[in-house]
């Protein structure tokens, strides 16, 4: 895939230049190394989220005093936890550093599970837009704003 000289660099760039959502998300996915400007911020602060028609999915979220409204969801997936840092694992292992007490179990470390999205927002301040990778996690009922895309 071939771009323009004139559509310069970055996400607000490709969307600029006319290029669709799939495309865009392929671009920086793909060949961000070959695009100068697209860079990756990691963050991991918890953000308010209100939640959409659809279940589970960001409408919106605040972010550093800034109203975000979701567009779309570029990727949606789950991520385990860390059972085998548990402490009952790690007892198995030999590893005691403390007693697990009896109301913890293997199933709820197998059980607790992250639910991460990566949506295009816009800014209710600017109008610009960007890629952000926002993660709920089910058992703290919180969202993380763990990565932004521009």
């Amino acid at each position: 895939m071939l771009l323009r000289a004139d559509c310069g660099t970055g996400v607000f760039a490709l969307e600029s230049c006319g290029l669709d959502v799939a495309t865009r998300t392929f671009i920086m996915e793909s060949n961000k190394s070959s695009i100068p400007g697209v860079t990756m911020r990691a963050f991991n602060e918890q953000v308010p989220v209100w939640l959409g028609e659809t279940p589970g999915v960001p409408a919106r979220f605040r972010w550093k005093r800034v109203v975000w409204s979701v567009r779309g969801v570029h990727q949606r997936w789950a991520e385990t936890g860390a059972w085998w840092r548990g402490p009952l694992v790690r007892s198995v292992q030999g590893v005691v550093d403390r007693q697990p007490s009896s109301t913890e179990t293997t199933t709820a470390d197998l059980l607790r599970s992250t639910e991460v999205m990566r949506v295009e927002a816009v800014s209710s301040r600017t109008g610009r837009s960007g890629v952000f990778e926002l993660a709920h996690d089910e058992a703290a009922d919180t969202w993380v704003l763990r990565r932004v895309f521009d």
